[in-house]
């Protein structure tokens, strides 16, 4: 058996273990679950965690019938599957505003005086003629007056 296989048959066992799943029928279910599972891409850790989710916290009386199972943890891993992908999005947004931002910080800092030189010279020209001093009495290079 391979280490897949082991996965798979350790994730069935589990299950039958704690929901009481442990006839024959229950068994040859279980092989058809994995095969279905398999093929739509779920993993046995995912199941696993379906699994553990399901066990405490899913409403009493809600996993009556062995479709009641099936049902449930599909939507389970599909529901972790979509906070991950959230999850993921929020993150490489995140990413791309940092990068946005480094790329507007050094564009800004190339060439010329710095930014931070600009705006101060600039507020002091301002100051100035709201003041009545002319700009003849500022320095343009760092915004003294003379």
């Amino acid at each position: 058996m391979s280490g897949a296989e082991l996965a798979w048959v350790a994730w069935s066992q589990r299950h039958a273990a704690i929901f009481g799943l442990t006839t024959d029928t229950d068994a040859r279910m279980f092989q058809e679950w994995c095969a279905l599972f398999t093929k739509a891409g779920f993993t046995p850790e995912e199941l696993q965690e379906a699994t553990e989710w399901l066990a405490l916290h899913a409403p009493i009386g809600s996993l009556r019938s062995r479709a009641d199972h099936l049902m449930m943890l599909r939507e389970r891993v599909r529901g972790r599957r979509g906070e991950r992908e959230q999850y993921e999005e929020r993150r490489r947004h995140q990413e791309e505003r940092l990068r946005r931002k480094e790329r507007k910080t050094r564009s800004a800092n190339v060439g010329g005086e710095a930014p931070v030189a600009s705006k101060l010279s600039d507020v002091i020209k301002a100051m100035a003629q709201r003041q009545g001093i002319s700009a003849e009495h500022t320095n343009g290079e760092n915004g003294r007056c003379n």
